[in-house]
């Protein structure tokens, strides 16, 4: 699995460190040997050259795809239908409802639905996180 975030003139991934790729790690997912490098804050940057090795995986999440830029439309890149996004900024947070969304959009690109959607669909996921917390007390 790999998780690419682009930002304008710039693509980026978390390593095994912050919260999204500790999670990616714990599901038994592999991601590309670069997304584990890191910087000291968690973080890795690639060039646009890089981009071709980076959305080899089987699954792509390309996180925030409300975001300016289109991954999709890349010249260097063919996903097919290997590809996800996540409209959530969750993949960047670091809290118990992020983590959630994130297990949302794994299950969900795993499985071939579409992508979590922000409003609704956000606020039942907070439903089954409120109740999986209340159902432990």
């Amino acid at each position: 699995m790999s998780l690419i975030q682009t930002f304008p003139g710039e693509f980026y991934s978390s390593s095994e460190s912050p919260l999204a790729g500790s999670i990616i790690k714990d599901l038994g997912f592999t991601r590309p040997p670069l997304q584990l490098e890191g910087d000291e804050f968690g973080f890795v940057s690639f060039s646009e050259e890089e981009l071709p090795s980076q959305t080899q995986a089987d699954i792509v999440i390309r996180i925030d795809t409300a975001s300016e830029g289109s991954l999709f439309d890349h010249p260097l890149v063919d996903m097919g239908d290997r590809i996800a996004g996540s409209a959530i900024p969750s993949w960047t947070a670091n809290h118990a409802l992020g983590a959630w969304i994130m297990l949302e959009d794994v299950e969900r690109a795993v499985t071939g639905q579409p992508p979590l959607a922000a409003g609704e669909e956000v606020r039942v996921v907070w439903d089954e996180l409120v109740a999986a917390i209340d159902a432990l007390a």
